[in-house]
């Protein structure tokens, strides 16, 4: 197995950036072992082989149960969104849930308004996260899972940081839904999307906002990258819109060249752990970034990478409030 993650991108090569507005996509090439098929989200919603409920009927707000009807594994990514139930929530890890099986998904909240019933099953509306909740998210996730507390993120830091993107883009919602802010802005976030096409071959981007980097996405094979390209593309579009409309700053990283993530990249020490599905979950860290996968396989099934804000930094403390709310 691989011990850095050059191993897994050997002869990377990063293409032209497109720009539009404040958002730029360097889209990137590289050798890989092909994963075997797998069923995304949505198309496993679609095909009805993908059953997603609450635990239990009181429900609990960190775990949801999927349980897969087919037998092709089904892959879930890091901060999909799924709607519905008691509440809405995002997945704090990548994962594949085994064909004719049942898995506990560690999942987090984005409707801090509402807990009880709207249908008794999720669905999909096609959404991620943005990459800067989903670098929030990674990191907690990595500093739970070393401190043997299992996927778990930082409920709180989730909800204040859904609160504070829907403050600053003037949206109203009822329950303090991540799914507003959203629909909010869905004619701009179409216009953003609309300017990054796909180029042949191509398995992953890198993204920069104000010439900052924000985060880059790596598949195995380019039809899989083209499966989740829409709502990942917009989830870097949201975080776009939202720098634009509220002369927000983003993050707080201290990267100041997109090229340093590719060096970053090819120098990481990754470490694996059982997954809560079918394969390994893969993490690195250093002082400047964090990135999360899934390997199947032999095969680098998917892969993010995020900068680290400042306060994320190796070396500072969280605070006791901050560690409890881990819990």
């Amino acid at each position: 197995m691989p011990e850095v993650m050059q191993d897994f991108f050997p002869k990377l090569e990063a293409g032209a950036p497109v720009t539009f507005r404040n958002l730029s996509l360097w889209p990137l090439f590289y050798e890989a072992i092909p994963a075997p098929p797998y069923l995304t989200l949505e198309a496993a919603l679609e095909q009805r082989v993908l059953e997603i409920t609450e635990i239990s009927e009181q429900g609990v707000v960190p775990r949801i149960r999927f349980r897969n009807l087919g037998q092709t594994p089904v892959l879930l990514l890091a901060g999909e969104e799924v709607v519905g139930a008691k509440q809405n929530r995002i997945l704090n890890t990548s994962l594949l849930v085994p064909g004719e099986a049942e898995v506990k998904v560690p999942v987090s909240c984005v409707e801090q308004g509402r807990w009880s019933y709207k249908g008794r099953q999720f669905t999909s509306e096609r959404r991620v996260s943005s990459p800067l909740l989903r670098g929030k998210v990674q990191g907690r996730v990595y500093q739970s899972l070393r401190s043997g507390l299992g996927f778990m993120a930082d409920q709180m830091e989730i909800w204040e940081e859904v609160r504070h993107k829907a403050s600053r883009l003037q949206v109203h919602s009822p329950t303090l839904a991540m799914a507003d802010i959203y629909t909010s802005y869905e004619d701009d976030l179409r216009e953003f999307c609309r300017h990054f096409p796909l180029v042949p071959e191509q398995k992953g981007f890198m993204a920069a906002i104000q010439g900052r980097p924000v985060g880059l996405e790596a598949f195995e094979a380019h039809n899989n990258l083209a499966r989740y390209y829409p709502k990942l593309l917009k989830s870097y579009a949201l975080d776009a819109v939202d720098a634009i409309h509220s002369r927000h700053p983003v993050g707080r990283s201290r990267l100041l060249k997109v090229e340093e993530l590719l060096t970053h990249l090819s120098s990481l020490t990754l470490s694996l752990r059982p997954s809560p599905g079918l394969g390994q979950d893969l993490r690195v860290e250093n002082e400047a970034v964090v990135g999360a996968g899934l390997v199947w396989q032999d095969a680098l099934v998917y892969f993010s990478l995020f900068p680290k804000e400042i306060e994320e930094r190796p070396g500072r403390m969280m605070s006791p409030r901050r560690r409890h709310r881990m819990l």
